[in-house]
């Protein structure tokens, strides 16, 4: 709110006499239906999004005019502390991409030496901004640099992704600009998939539509009168806005006549397939646009009418409140396709205590499938005293380390995404067993007390819900072995349990979820080594000197010739920044045996051929040990990152105290 406010007002160089119009543009922009909606009513790590676009957009602009790299050094702070928010980036390209489409008017009506002086300073500006992100932005871009087709950002490009792009925008380009321009979401949308949004228009935005008409009044006086009551330059910045929202409209709305089809051809656009949510990804930006928009033509109303404006001012202010009354209605609404099912509750404190055994006795090397199997990676968590339910990303693994399999997509790109609803409908068991295993799922997490309604809600596909039965449920387990307090979750051993890393005289230790630690015993013949994980080229390994298996000091499980030893979590080591450029063993070898794990062939012969004696240990026999670590590689990226952007900070504050310090000098001896 704040920071939009000094953003417009620095923006037009508006004075204190056009406090009230920025206060209205601020309220317009954080209370609009469409960000309470599709941002707050969400709350995904976008909603940051609101405050970082206009603090950076108001330091931008201060840097621009006094060149004072203490705004530089603000941003970079805002942007490293909120990271996360910046890490949205299809929010945040929703923003930018009209922006720098409605650029091309200040190209147009700048001279060339104005032009090249914002561009150099916009460049300096963003580099530094850039710079405090390289600890996510590496190991983000790398995967598209390098091409690794098994990395989720290729993935992301791939022709299954981009096959939904063109149903997606079919089925949900709809709406019509008149909503939008109204300052409310999309109305056909919420119709189209009954959203409980539809109920909104019913009870109230229907029965008011004719009031948002005050906002495209007050538009187009503005578009009648800015060049009569601004500036030269302020002239050219209405513009430069009234163009960007113009293109952001196109995107938030898409159903423009022949111009849907201009956005379907899009699709071809290596990447663009993450704007098929068009009305969620361009939302935040637009709103923005809208609000700034509106800010300067409540100024230009107040130029034109300065007995009348008043009156425009209050209806605004009345139709901005009068839209976001119903936002309690809308944040407390029942979960979508129920009727009485909150989604608000207290966290049981037979869950916790639940998870906490979880955490206790299971080694975060298993996996958890959940009972009911929902779609997506949804989890269900119902209160104690109420019929109100979490509903979401499961937290088994926040809240007990151990990862846990909920919905399809929670086996992410491999073949069992795709065929494993249909096996439980079918109930192939065999087949269901099988992908268990060789997922290294050896538990059954079996929630029981998920509330009738929700369980024939859309959480749930129908089918495979009815396919859940006493059978299904025989069929995959072996034993109970716990069972919470109030008798609402158990948990169960798998038929077959496996192990998360897999080889002849095998002994093995996590360290963390990008590092384990491996001694294999007398190995006189090549063998393979499996890591029951999704296939990831990334996973390298590394021979350690002196071999020693130390490092095992309590048996966690053993199966297959296979020792897990107890685990002992270590954050950070050092001697990991060597991987980066130390060669790794096997890597010919890595391969996947099934499409779902990551196999490697491990050779003695190639060991002692390559490397001195301090790398393995001789047995009489002939056979050696050896110690490997196994480690993913772009983890690495996200440590390089953190010390270039910490650097960039540390010398960023000795450049900034030594300015201050020489200024403070001058002064001395000014005053002298």
């Amino acid at each position: 709110f704040l920071y939009f406010k000094k953003f417009a007002r620095e923006l037009f160089n508006l004075k204190n006499t056009y406090s009230f119009e920025l206060y209205l543009g601020s309220l317009c922009f954080i209370l609009s239906p469409i960000i309470i909606f599709d941002q707050m009513f969400i709350f995904l790590t976008t909603i940051w999004l609101l405050g970082v676009v206009p603090a950076l957009g108001y330091y931008y602009l201060k840097y621009l005019k006094t060149s004072n790299f203490l705004y530089i050094y603000i941003s970079m702070i805002i942007c490293f502390i909120l990271a996360f928010a910046l890490w949205s980036v299809p929010w945040l390209l929703g923003f930018i991409i009209p922006v720098l489409g409605g650029s091309v008017v200040l190209v147009l009506l700048n001279k060339r030496n104005e032009i090249l002086f914002v561009l150099k300073r916009s460049i300096i500006f963003s580099s530094f901004i850039l710079l405090t992100q390289t600890f996510w932005l590496l190991g983000f871009l790398a995967p598209y640099i390098v091409q690794d087709k098994n990395s989720f950002a290729v993935k992301f490009l791939s022709k299954a992704f981009v096959d939904t792009f063109e149903p997606s925008i079919q089925a949900t380009a709809t709406g019509f600009i008149i909503y939008p321009l109204l300052n409310l979401f999309h109305r056909q949308i919420a119709f189209d998939f009954d959203w409980k949004l539809k109920n909104d228009f019913i009870n109230l935005y229907d029965k008011t539509f004719f009031l948002n008409f005050i906002f495209i009044f007050v538009i187009i006086i503005g578009l009648f009168c800015y060049k009569k009551y601004l500036d030269r330059n302020n002239r050219r910045i209405y513009l430069f806005i009234l163009a960007s929202l113009i293109l952001s409209l196109y995107f938030f709305t898409v159903n423009i006549g022949p111009l849907k089809d201009l956005f379907l051809s899009f699709g071809n656009i290596p990447g663009f397939v993450m704007f098929r949510n068009f009305y969620d990804k361009f939302a935040p930006g637009y709103v923005f646009l809208y609000s700034i928009l509106i800010t300067i033509s409540l100024v230009l109303v107040k130029k034109k009418y300065p007995s009348k404006y008043i009156w425009v001012n209050f209806l605004i202010l009345f139709v901005i409140i009068l839209n976001f009354s119903i936002v309690k209605s809308t944040v407390n609404s029942p979960l979508w396709t129920t009727e009485n099912v909150y989604k608000t509750l207290n966290i049981p404190k037979e869950y916790l205590n639940f998870m906490d055994t979880i955490k206790r006795d299971i080694s975060s090397t298993n996996n958890i499938l959940s009972v009911p199997f929902g779609i997506s990676l949804y989890s269900v968590i119902k209160d104690e005293n109420s019929n109100n339910v979490y509903v979401g990303i499961s937290p088994v693994k926040i809240f007990s380390g151990v990862n846990d399999i909920s919905g399809s997509l929670s086996f992410n790109f491999t073949i069992e995404a795709d065929i494993i609803d249909k096996i439980i409908i079918d109930k192939k068991y065999d087949k269901l067993n099988k992908i268990l295993y060789n997922h290294n799922i050896n538990y059954v997490l079996v929630t029981k007390n998920i509330p009738n309604q929700v369980l024939r809600s859309y959480i749930f596909n129908k089918q495979v819900i009815g396919a859940q039965d006493a059978n299904f449920l025989q069929a995959i387990t072996d034993k109970k072995i716990l069972t919470s307090q109030s008798g609402n979750y158990e948990l169960y051993t798998t038929k077959k349990r496996n192990s998360l890393l897999q080889s002849q005289n095998l002994y093995f230790k996590k360290i963390n979820s990008v590092k384990y630690l491996l001694y294999i015993k007398n190995v006189n013949n090549p063998q393979d080594l499996k890591f029951n994980d999704s296939f990831q080229n990334d996973w390298k390994l590394y021979l350690n000197k002196n071999p020693d298996l130390a490092f095992c000091t309590t048996l966690a499980f053993a199966t297959n010739n296979t020792t897990e030893c107890k685990s002992k979590f270590t954050l950070f080591d050092p001697s990991e920044m060597t991987y980066l450029w130390n060669k790794p063993v096997f890597s010919e070898s890595h391969s996947t045996a099934d499409g779902t794990n990551n196999t490697w062939t491990i050779d003695p012969g190639y060991i002692k051929n390559k490397f001195s004696k301090d790398y393995y240990t001789l047995n009489k026999d002939g056979s050696i040990n050896i110690e490997m670590v196994m480690y993913f590689k772009p983890q690495l990226y996200l440590y390089y990152g953190l010390i270039i952007s910490f650097t960039v900070i540390t010398l960023s504050t000795g450049y900034l105290m030594f300015i201050l310090l020489r200024k403070n000098e001058k002064h001395k001896k000014k005053n002298k």
